[in-house]
């Protein structure tokens, strides 16, 4: 019975109006005018993060592999999407194309070398394209990177370090603080500024307001704004620049901080133009960049890479965490030697707003 047999793509039988063919005999098939189509398999990359324009990163590479390629010898063109990326077979020799040469038709794993030499400032992203061996559709593999520039001759104030965690029992400082850090060349004035804090994932006004009264933070110096009432445990502040009336009690893991050169109160992600430097932590669904700072604790605090000098506008990277060490305008001084990352018009950049 029909039921019973196998049925296949091809063979010499051809079986009534249902318009399949019927093996009767497999010696019967012909497999010898099939042609498979050449095909080319790649990996992918990672993000390039954040690098220097006018500078070359240090290259990551992925793979390519093909079958039943045509032409050979023949050649597989790698193609960069850009002037911002570079491709090689060699991790030596670099170009807009590179060339990968094939002797039959099947390509063994060989890598393809990719390196970001960002021309401008920004993120860069697109499509490295490869083709040859008879292939149909173009392959391409997906790259990106961040362009950030180096500008010392702008002068202005960042959060430099933030503890939510003073107070609270095993803390080592008995109230939370915003340390704010001058990383220009020149003194800066703040005249009605606020520091603004709200929870990690609040979406109307924020809470917390300290309004600065008018200060002069020197080239390279800090401003320790304490936040919070006094708790019963942990040792005494540096003597605080400004102490924040009414108290604001910040969270010690999950929150955001901004510092604004106004005193009108923000509302959710809605981050104005008076934003100077915006930090978010934990699972802050507010923050510069990518991401948010790590998660802060009790025993934790989180700095600004370089003592406070290290801004590219992305919190995940800009800040790392460690034990609470509050500066306030009596410190020593840091210049920055290498000025403020990624920097105009004195905002921060690429602010999340997931609202």
């Amino acid at each position: 019975p029909i039921g019973s047999l196998n049925w296949i793509g091809q063979a010499k039988n051809y079986l009534g109006t249902t318009k399949q063919f019927l093996i009767r005999n497999l010696n019967d098939v012909d497999y010898s005018n099939y042609v498979y189509p050449p095909s080319i398999a790649s990996t992918q990359l990672s993000d390039f993060g954040n690098v220097i324009q006018l500078t070359n990163s240090a290259s990551q590479s992925f793979s390519l592999s093909g079958s039943y390629l045509t032409g050979a010898p023949g050649t597989i063109t790698v193609t960069a999407p850009s002037t911002d990326f570079q491709v090689s077979n060699d991790n030596i020799n670099w170009g807009a194309t590179a060339s990968i040469n094939f002797d039959s038709e099947t390509l063994p794993s060989t890598l393809v070398y990719v390196r970001f030499s960002p021309q401008t400032v920004g993120l860069k992203t697109g499509n490295i394209t490869i083709n040859g061996g008879g292939i149909s559709t173009v392959v391409t593999v997906l790259v990106s990177g961040t362009g950030v520039d180096i500008n010392p001759s702008i002068s202005t104030v960042v959060i430099s370090q933030v503890h939510g965690g003073g107070g609270n029992p095993g803390a080592q400082y008995n109230a939370d603080y915003v340390e704010l850090h001058n990383n220009g060349s020149t003194p800066v004035t703040l005249t009605d500024y606020s520091v603004q804090y709200y929870s990690a994932t609040g979406t109307v006004t924020w809470a917390g307001k300290a309004k600065i009264p008018s200060a002069t933070i020197a080239a390279g110096g800090y401003y320790l704004v304490q936040m919070s009432t006094v708790g019963t445990n942990g040792v005494a502040l540096p003597t605080p620049d400004y102490v924040a009336n009414p108290a604001i009690a910040m969270s010690a893991s999950n929150g955001r901080v901004a510092l604004v050169s106004d005193t009108i109160t923000l509302t959710a992600c809605t981050i104005t133009s008076s934003v100077v430097d915006l930090v978010g932590y934990g699972t802050a669904i507010c923050y510069e960049g990518s991401a948010a700072v790590a998660a802060l604790s009790t025993s934790t605090a989180g700095f600004r890479i370089n003592n406070g000098c290290y801004d590219t506008n992305n919190n995940n990277t800009d800040f790392t965490t460690g034990t609470p060490a509050p500066r306030n305008s009596a410190s020593p001084v840091n210049i920055c030697t290498i000025g403020r990352m990624n920097t105009q018009n004195n905002q921060p950049q690429n602010k999340n707003n997931t609202q």
